[in-house]
């Protein structure tokens, strides 16, 4: 006994279609949840950051952004508005700062992974006390003002009330 055509199962119904922009804004969104997960290991080992909980982390990672230097070029100038806050993700950066006779800059330490550019400008309202060279090809997450006034300033505001990693914050060179 043969079947109508209407009793028949359309096999289209068995397979997803997806539409072409949804899909790629999921793949989007799925490097994005990647990037925010990787950046959330790493923010754990900071040491301004280390005592807060999970769901701030999530926070913080989601409003960062990964920015690249080249070599020889400046993450920040001296002198400049703190406008930026910047943690090294990978290679290294010079520190630099006026010499005895005011007209050099002269390097006064080197910065590696994890190590943090702008806050103590940042936190204390200040332009930046230093130049930050990029020494090889260097890869930052960055976060603008607004977003640091919102996140990171909080955190550094609680940070007060230790004396000892307070004190290492505000005397950092940068």
């Amino acid at each position: 006994m043969a079947g109508k055509d209407t009793d028949r199962i359309d096999s289209s119904e068995f397979y997803i279609n997806p539409d072409l922009k949804k899909h790629q804004e999921f793949l989007v969104d799925d490097v994005e949840r990647q990037k925010s997960a990787e950046l959330v290991s790493d923010l754990k080992l900071i040491k301004i950051l280390q005592h807060l909980d999970d769901k701030k982390y999530l926070d913080l990672a989601d409003h960062f952004q990964i920015v690249k230097f080249q070599p020889g070029q400046h993450i920040v100038q001296i002198g400049r508005i703190a406008d930026r806050f910047f943690i090294l993700w990978s290679g290294t950066a010079g520190v630099f700062k006026p010499g005895k006779n005011g007209q050099t800059l002269d390097q006064v330490s080197t910065l590696n992974r994890l190590d943090c550019v702008g806050a103590v400008d940042m936190f204390f309202n200040r332009r930046y006390s230093a130049t930050v060279t990029a020494d090889i090809l260097l890869s930052c997450i960055e976060m603008n003002i607004d977003m640091f006034n919102i996140l990171i300033r909080p955190i550094l505001e609680d940070l007060q009330s230790k004396p000892v990693e307070y004190n290492a914050f505000k005397n950092s060179d940068i």
